[in-house]
Order: structure tokens, then C-alpha cells, then sequence
């Protein structure tokens, strides 16, 4: 029997065998067995071996590329034995990207040298400070092609430290990028290169340089990452205004793009005369430098094969299947990348076609809504139920109002798509001629942004819900597989579904089921206490969280750029947190307050209600920038003294010290001594506090008392040898000792000597250096202890492929003996 569209069957099988991978083995082994034991039962049946079969197959083999992905890379032997050494790399450059401070080269597969022997190297991205680049540019034009040696010390990429955190290397390795280098020299070894794949790089540099010229910053920055793939000049609030409302799309490279431009280019040569080869032949290749040109993403590339589907289709007399042509695209990607499969782009993307081609045109038929405006309602709704637990997994919101937003600027986007090509195309013969072409462009755009900020105004625009665990995302495809098939049933019977026009109450039925699949994915609200001390690498940042209340203690780093945009930011959300109760800042200094700067001050959609300072610092300089903004969002600012508290349900908190009076004008004298208790549970929260203020504690018998027998220490000040005091750990006697600082450190925390003396306590210490986030959940009566990262402290911290990814390690369900029970 002939299987229809068979593509999808084998991309479908890929894609299940390459998620197959993820599960322990004991479930992989019995997943096989159940497989196979399904297909031995349903072989008889008309029609159905064959698929069983096919799919099995290609899960089969899904299984076996990730799995072969997985093993171990040669040449991590070579790179662990470097130590300090620097090594030489030397490979062909694949691609040139400008940033910042640099210049990120992706370089193929080469050599790297060591002593006398050389091993064969997997690709590499290469970062050349600004100046080495452009003094070597100088020299002789780096081109794409040409073969470059570069000296220093490669490593695998970052990983994500904390929940909700970009994973770096796991992107790396969906692109093909195995090892990153910061070159502390380089030189051009071979000057050899690509005339088209340069060529192709100057044509953009060019265009860039054109919409610079031509376009207002801000209109330039869109049109940049829109037609060109370059979004290294995008405004970021506008960049963030679109992400909230749901059409960030519009800022990537996408099929409309690619099939506006390529199909366009393809007609415009029938309608000139060409035959259908050779206008094939030119819209194919233009097609190819352009997604080339534009970065070749997953979701370009996707775009491209779709598209010279297409024009094959019609050359050979056939029917163009959208659905089939998205197959190809998924199976040649994932065989050439394994671990696109799990990145949120490739996802989305292929969901989007998915809903386009398969679901949007089947409930059309089966709810029988003909209209135009009926299918384009019905195409939203479409994208919306495939990639809405996507959208939550790998972003944590939803843009409530982004169906009726996308039905208002898709259809202008096509406008903007081709006025922004002719004004390049212009612009070669005349300037006044480009910026007519391009002049409505500009009001289209601030069209879009009026919108975008209406829409903002109104309630439940941007519902941050956070990362729904995966078993509601289980939970939620059958239930939508549910609804789907009581639609079908009904629509067969003719029950409810009688009349061509779709009475709207059927449709008001079908609502009501999307209602129920949405609400599938909502928060689960918690039990007792979470607290989360997070990575953010030399600094503080600690959350604790309960049903009634989110409380954000210090967040800052000295050594982590943005912390408040890359790490504070996503952990929130990815908790569904969009709204703090209190922050608390324990004293002034950087590495505890410049993420919070940026809560405060971003449009981040995490809201602040009240800000708490130190008490002691109320007339002391650094803190003005954090006033200033609590004030411009009408803040109220409380400074916490001594013996007060804040209450959240079972949770209280209270400032046992509010710093050393006789140091007052230094910050760490400012330092908070706060108590977080939760039935049983109890920890300190120290700040940076020093001895000095350890030992004033101590000398007062009443706060000596407060602070004995805790059972989770955060160690004062990194870990430094100037805190905790033996006799301090004596009285505490801390069953947990968690110290926040970061790798290699240039003040070499945490000690030795801080580490001996939590060693005599007999602590379990945990550093996030070493762990990641970590993570303390209570109900009050026991403990639990969860960290981000494996327990591999040196070398390689996590694979982001090993099958237990950010989950439970050693730590995980260990119950600490309570101050009650000892």
C-alpha cells in the first residue's frame, strides 16, 4: 500500500529516535521493546506496517546519528592536556562577524600545532580583539576562504549556570561549533580564498552600509535584521518591544522572506519570457546566496530547501506539498546538525509550518469556515496551539494579544520586505530614488511600535506563566490530539457540525477546548519554600520564593557583564515570576546590586514593589542610582533596622544586624544579618559582613543566641579569609555552608582558610562556582537540596547532551538534619 506523504513518516521517526536519546537507558531499552511489540501486533493490519515500520526504522536511525553525535571528541584528549599552553590553530574562515570589542571568525575543521605534532581539529569560533583584527585587515583584506593561524587556548563554550539561563554551548553545538578561542595572536597563513562566499560577505557589508546612509538609526537597525540577517545594530528596546507582543518574528530572516523574494525573482522571470529552467536555474541560485548571505539559520535554510522545492515542483509538472517540503528540510538539517532538534528557533519554525500546512487547512475544512478572514483567524489560532508550550519553554511568556497583533503586520510586512529591496537595488543608481522607495517603510515601522505599545496598556499583554515542567507539556499535545479527534468525530456524525457557515457556537466549543489545552500549561502554585542562591559568578543574588511572596536578596556580579539581563532576567521568568515583593539590598557594593540597577531601571516586565536598603546607609553615597530609580517608579524605599521583619505566609524574615556602627562609611559595615526561617527550616544570609561585625554578634548574647544551631550558612563575603570567624561557624554550626563566588576569581575566594574552618563545622559546602545555581527547597519540616550543574567540579562542569541535564546530582533529596532533630 502506497503511504502517503512519506517524508513526514521519516522525519517524524528521526525526530521521535533523536528525543528518544534523552531518556535514561533503562527507558530507551523499553520504549524499543514496546515499539517493536506494537509493530509485530498492528503488521497485519491494512495499511499500517508499512508506517510502523518506516517510522520505527528511521527512529532507528535517529537514535543512532544523536547517539554518534555523542561520543566523545577526539580531540578534548589534546585540550585537556594543554593546562596553561597556548596552542596554534590553523583553519579556513567560514564566516566574519563584527561585535563589540571584536571580531568573531568561525573557522572549518583545521589543525591545531603543538610542539612538533599536529591533530586534526573540529570547528572552531575564533575571537580577535578589534585592534589585532584591524591591523591585520590593513595588511592584507581578510576574506572568507583564506587560512589563518591564531595562537591561545581553546575551550569548550559556557554553559548555563542557573535555570532559565542562554546555554552557549549547547547553541555551539546546534551549529556545528565544538571549541571557542580568544586569540592572543593571528596571523594570515594562506590568502587563497572564496570569490563567491566573500563575495557574498562584501554584498552585505555594502547593503549594511547603504541602510546605514539611508535610513534613520533605528529604521536601519530593523531593515539590517530583516533583509540582511545582521542584528548587531538593533535597537534593543525595540528589539524587546517586539519580543513582548509576539512579532520579534518580523526581526529574522524567515520563509516569508525567503519565499517573497526567491518566488518573486522566479515569476518576474516567467513573466519576462524565461523558460521554466532557466528561470528556475537563476531563482535557485539566487535563493541559495541569499539565505547563505543572511547566515543560513536553521529556520532560513528550512525556508530555502522549501523553496527550491517548489520551483522544482513546478518545473516538473508536480504538486508543491508544503507539509513534505518541510520533511526534506527537518531531515537534512538534523543529519548534518543533531542538535538543532532542541534548540527554540528550529522548534518554532518548523511549528509554524506544521500549523500552516497540516492543522490551519484541517480545521478549516472541519470547522467549515471558508471566509478569508475566518482562515486567517483560524491559521493564528493554529500557530498559537503547536508553538505555545515551545514559546513557554524557551522564553517563559506569552503574548496574550499576539494572534490579533500578527493578523495587523504580517500583511504590511511583505511592504516592507520589498520596499526595502528596492531601496537597496535604487540605491545603486540613485540615492533620491532609494529613500523614496524606502521612505513609507519608516512609517509602517512606527506603526508597529504604536501598536506594540498600545497593546502594552492594556492588562495581560505579556503574561510571564515561566517554564512549564515536562510533564504538563506531555499532558498537554494529547489533549490537544483529544480535541482535534472529538472535532473530527463530531464533524463525521454531522452532530454539531451541520451548516457550511460553522454556527459561531460550534466554533465558541472549540474555543472553550483551546481554553482548557492553554490553561494546561499555567503554574502550578507552590508548596513551601523554594531558595534559590544563584551563579552569578563573583557576586550575590539570592531568591526565595513562596505561594504568597517573592523575595530577591542582593543581585549583582563584578565579573559577569549584565547580570541582570542574562541571568536575573531569565531565572525569574523562567519561575513564572513577574512580580518581587521585596528586594533587599544587604550594603552598596556592585557585585550585589548592579543586576537589580537593571530590574529596576529595564522594561523587563518584572515589577518591584518595594525596595528595602540597610538602615545604616540611609545618608551614605552608592546608593543614589538605585533611589533615584525606585522613585522615577514609585518605589516606596524602606531602610530595615534591627529586629524587623518581613512576613510571607509561613516564611519570615528578620534583620538580626543592621552593620557596624563604627565603621560606618564603609560598605560591607552596611551589611545585613537576615534570618529566613519556614517551619523548622532556617538559614542565615550574611552579605559580605566581616569578622569585625561576626564578632559584635557574638558579644551580645542575645544575638549570639538568634544565631546558633542554623542549619544553612550563605558564607559571608565569598569566602573570604576576613569572614567567618571560627568561633562564628562554632555558633552556627551550619548542618549547609553555600558560597556564591565565581571561577578562577582574582581575589581567590573562597580561602583555604575559610574552607578548613567550615570543615572543622563538618558543613556540606557548596560553591556555585563549582555547582551552579543551587537550589533549597523546605516544607518546613525537611530539606531538600538540588544543584544546577553535575558533580564534576574541574575540567568539563556539564555536556549539555548527557541524559540528566540540569537535574537532580548527588545532592538531590538529601534530607539535612534539622536544629529539631539533632
Amino acid at each position: 500500500m502506497k503511504i502517503k506523504r512519506p517524508l513526514v513518516w521519516i522525519a517524524g521517526g528521526f525526530v521521535l529516535g533523536e528525543a528518544w536519546t534523552l531518556l535514561p537507558v533503562v527507558w530507551e531499552m523499553g520504549i524499543l521493546g514496546i515499539c517493536l511489540s506494537g509493530f509485530l501486533m498492528l503488521r497485519n493490519i491494512e495499511g499500517r506496517s508499512l508506517q510502523l515500520g518506516l517510522l520505527l526504522l528511521c527512529g532507528l536511525l535517529g537514535w543512532g546519528r544523536m547517539n554518534l553525535a555523542r561520543q566523545s571528541d577526539p580531540s578534548a584528549v589534546y585540550v585537556e592536556q594543554l593546562g596553561e599552553h597556548q596552542v596554534e590553530i590553523r583553519a579556513r574562515i567560514k564566516r566574519i562577524e563584527a561585535k563589540e570589542n571584536s571580531y568573531a571568525l568561525t573557522l572549518s575543521p583545521g589543525f591545531l600545532y603543538r610542539k612538533t605534532e599536529n591533530y586534526p581539529f573540529p570547528a572552531v569560533r575564533l575571537y580577535i580583539p578589534k585592534e589585532a583584527f584591524e591591523q591585520m585587515d590593513s595588511r592584507e583584506t581578510v576574506r572568507i576562504g583564506m587560512e589563518i593561524s591564531a595562537w591561545g587556548q581553546p575551550e569548550k563554550p559556557g554553559v548555563a549556570r542557573n535555570p532559565g539561563e542562554f546555554d552557549n554551548r549547547s547553541y555551539a553545538y546546534a551549529t556545528g561549533i565544538a571549541y571557542q578561542m580568544f586569540g592572543s595572536g593571528c596571523q594570515l597563513t594562506d590568502t587563497r580564498y572564496s570569490f563567491y562566499y566573500d563575495g557574498l560577505y562584501r554584498v552585505k557589508q555594502a547593503a549594511a552600509h547603504r541602510l546605514d546612509l539611508l535610513c534613520e538609526p533605528e529604521d536601519a537597525g530593523i531593515l539590517k535584521a530583516a533583509l540582511l540577517g545582521d542584528k548587531s545594530s538593533l535597537d534593543e528596546t525595540i528589539q524587546g518591544l517586539y519580543q513582548r507582543n509576539g512579532i520579534a518574528h518580523l526581526l529574522a530572516i524567515s520563509g516569508l522572506h525567503i519565499s517573497l523574494v526567491g518566488l518573486s525573482l522566479y515569476r518576474l522571470l516567467r513573466k519576462a519570457g524565461l523558460s521554466y529552467g532557466w528561470s528556475g536555474c537563476v531563482g535557485i541560485l539566487f535563493v541559495i546566496s541569499y539565505g547563505i548571505l543572511t547566515g543560513g539559520s536553521a529556520s532560513v535554510v528550512r525556508a530555502v530547501i522549501m523553496v527550491l522545492v517548489s520551483i522544482l515542483a513546478e518545473y516538473l509538472g508536480r504538486s508543491y506539498d508544503m507539509l513534505s517540503a518541510a520533511a526534506l528540510a527537518a531531515i537534512l538539517l538534523l543529519l548534518e546538525y543533531p542538535y538543532l532538534l532542541f534548540q527554540g528557533g528550529f522548534q518554532l519554525s518548523f511549528g509554524a509550518v506544521g500549523a500552516i500546512g497540516g492543522l490551519a487547512p484541517w480545521l478549516v475544512k472541519n470547522l467549515t469556515w471558508k471566509k478569508p478572514w475566518q482562515q486567517s483567524i483560524l491559521m493564528g489560532i493554529s500557530i498559537q496551539l503547536l508553538t505555545y508550550p515551545i514559546l513557554l519553554y524557551h522564553f517563559f511568556q506569552y503574548p496574550l494579544y499576539g494572534i490579533l497583533l500578527n493578523l495587523l503586520v504580517i500583511p504590511l510586512m511583505a511592504y516592507v520586505i520589498l520596499s526595502g529591496m528596492s531601496g537597496l537595488l535604487l540605491g545603486m543608481l540613485s540615492p533620491g530614488l532609494a529613500m523614496a522607495a524606502l521612505g513609507s517603510e519608516h512609517y509602517i515601522l512606527r506603526f508597529y511600535e504604536w501598536l506594540c505599545r498600545m497593546c502594552e496598556h492594556i492588562p495581560g499583554s505579556n503574561l510571564i506563566l515561566g517554564r512549564p515542567p515536562a510533564w504538563q507539556i506531555l499532558l498537554y499535545y494529547p489533549a490537544l490530539l483529544f480535541l482535534l479527534f472529538w472535532i473530527w468525530t463530531r464533524r463525521k456524525k454531522q452532530e454539531v457540525f451541520e451548516s457550511e457557515g460553522a454556527p459561531i457556537g460550534n466554533f465558541l466549543v472549540f474555543g472553550g477546548g483551546c481554553l482548557i489545552c492553554f490553561c494546561l500549561l499555567l503554574k502550578i502554585p507552590m508548596k513551601g519554600v523554594e531558595v534559590t542562591f544563584l551563579d552569578v559568578r563573583q557576586g550575590d543574588g539570592i531568591c526565595l520564593q513562596t505561594r504568597q511572596a517573592v523575595i530577591l536578596v542582593d543581585g549583582g556580579s563584578s565579573s559577569q557583564k549584565e547580570i541582570g539581563k542574562r541571568s536575573l532576567e531569565p531565572f525569574l521568568k523562567s519561575r513564572g515570576i513577574s512580580r518581587i515583593d521585596y528586594a533587599i539590598v544587604s550594603h552598596g557594593d556592585q557585585d550585589h546590586i548592579n543586576g537589580l540597577v537593571y530590574l529596576l531601571g529595564a522594561e523587563s516586565g518584572i515589577a518591584v514593589e518595594h525596595l528595602v536598603l540597610p538602615k545604616l546607609a540611609q545618608e551614605e553615597p552608592g546608593y543614589e542610582l538605585l533611589e533615584e530609580l525606585a522613585h522615577q517608579k514609585k518605589i516606596p524605599i524602606h531602610w530595615m533596622k534591627r529586629g524587623e521583619k518581613i512576613r510571607a505566609g509561613n516564611l519570615v524574615l528578620t534583620c538580626i544586624y543592621d552593620g557596624n556602627k563604627a565603621k560606618k562609611g564603609e560598605k560591607n559595615e552596611h551589611s545585613l544579618l537576615l534570618a529566613a526561617t519556614y517551619g523548622d527550616m532556617d538559614m542565615l544570609l550574611t552579605g559580605d559582613m566581616s569578622g569585625d561585625g561576626e564578632g559584635e554578634i557574638l558579644s551580645d548574647p542575645k544575638l549570639a543566641e538568634k544565631i546558633r544551631d542554623i542549619s544553612i550558612l550563605k558564607v559571608a563575603h565569598h569566602g573570604s579569609k576576613y569572614s567567618s570567624r571560627a568561633d562564628f561557624l562554632q555558633s552556627v554550626n551550619p548542618v549547609l555552608a553555600v558560597i556564591s563566588c565565581g571561577e578562577d576569581n582574582t581575589y581567590g575566594h573562597p580561602h583555604p582558610e575559610t574552607m578548613k574552618r567550615l570543615q572543622r563545622q563538618n558543613s556540606e559546602i557548596l560553591t556555585t562556582m563549582d555547582r551552579g545555581a543551587i537550589t533549597v527547597y523546605s516544607d518546613g519540616s525537611k530539606v531538600a537540596v538540588r544543584c544546577f550543574l553535575s558533580l564534576d567540579l574541574k575540567g568539563e562542569k556539564r555536556d549539555f547532551h548527557l541524559k540528566k541535564e540540569r537535574i537532580d546530582v548527588t545532592l538531590d533529596n538529601w534530607d539535612i538534619a534539622l536544629k529539631s532533630e539533632r
